[in-house]
């Protein structure tokens, strides 16, 4: 597998050399640049082969933002990634829900989650890479699963990775947008899992829950999944039972009983009055309380 170059751009020197020593104690080898001009960086995108862009928010000539904005123009597939700090956090979530950046860096950061995030964004570009070569070959569809799997084989990544990457695969084919939805969802869940010092086995199931929540959508009927305006009563109550739908799918593939229990009560209110089994208070745990808050926090 080549090395995936990645470019980071900051103003300043020393927070450049302190990210990139941080990268090269990644698990794979990445081949790093470093610019602290984002006009010379986006010459570089434009010019050069970069895979990942690392971009601190608050520069004097070019915010993050805008410079993601111009680096999206050039490369549209380029995993981008925003450096922040806790005081910008509002800027970071509505560029994760208009679905401008992979993922996002809190200073201080840690090693553990830049490792997760590069984790991420490597995924998502091998994801990318996926689509382009199953749509080209007009094979992403339900009945393809085999393909895929045999496909994601292929990636140094374990059993766990290649189901979860096969499985949210197989929402975009059912609903584009859910899908979407559901990455956003799953790129919030890292910040928010860290802000409840969760564990880093908690962490993950919490991501995966997140991504995976509407799985149980692709067994609705066409006609319901698709209706544009309100649903009947026997339409809402068979709607109702997609997290059902996920949690068995989840179950006959042997996943975490935990990530199970994030998609099967993902509608449960701590009142009550959700669905599928009405719990409440403390009989839902912390991981699906979590879960909703997430959902609330996207479009």
């Amino acid at each position: 597998m080549n090395k995936l170059r990645v470019l980071i751009v900051d103003d300043e020197v020393g927070v450049l050399n302190s990210l990139t020593r941080t990268l090269r104690n990644y698990q794979k080898p990445l081949e790093v640049i470093s610019e602290s001009d984002p006009r010379n960086a986006l010459n570089q995108i434009k010019t050069e082969t970069i895979d990942i862009l690392i971009t601190d928010q608050r520069m004097p000539l070019m915010s993050g933002l805008l410079l993601i904005h111009e680096a999206k123009k050039l490369k549209p597939d380029l995993q981008m990634i925003l450096k922040s700090g806790y005081t910008d956090f509002d800027v970071v979530v509505d560029a994760i829900n208009d679905g401008h950046i992979t993922g996002f860096i809190m200073k201080p950061w840690l090693q553990r989650e830049i490792d997760l995030i590069m984790t991420r964004a490597i995924a998502s570009k091998q994801e990318r890479d996926f689509i382009k070569f199953v749509t080209k070959q007009h094979m992403l569809s339900l009945e393809d699963w085999k393909v895929v799997v045999q496909r994601l084989e292929e990636d140094e990544q374990s059993h766990d990775e290649r189901t979860v990457r096969a499985l949210s695969l197989l929402i975009q084919p059912k609903d584009a947008e859910l899908y979407q939805h559901s990455v956003r969802i799953g790129e919030l869940a890292m910040h928010l899992g860290n802000q409840f010092s969760l564990s880093k086995t908690d962490l993950r199931r919490l991501e995966i829950g997140a991504l995976l929540h509407d799985l149980g959508k692709v067994a609705i009927r066409d006609h319901i999944h698709y209706k544009s305006g309100k649903l009947n009563e026997e339409e809402f109550t068979q709607m109702k039972k997609h997290p059902l739908y996920g949690a068995e799918i989840l179950e006959a593939l042997g996943m975490d009983p935990k990530i199970v229990e994030i998609v099967k009560h993902h509608h449960e209110h701590v009142c009550g009055d959700g669905y599928p089994d009405g719990l409440k208070g403390d009989d839902i745990s912390l991981l699906t309380k979590l879960s909703p808050f997430l959902m609330h926090m996207t479009p």
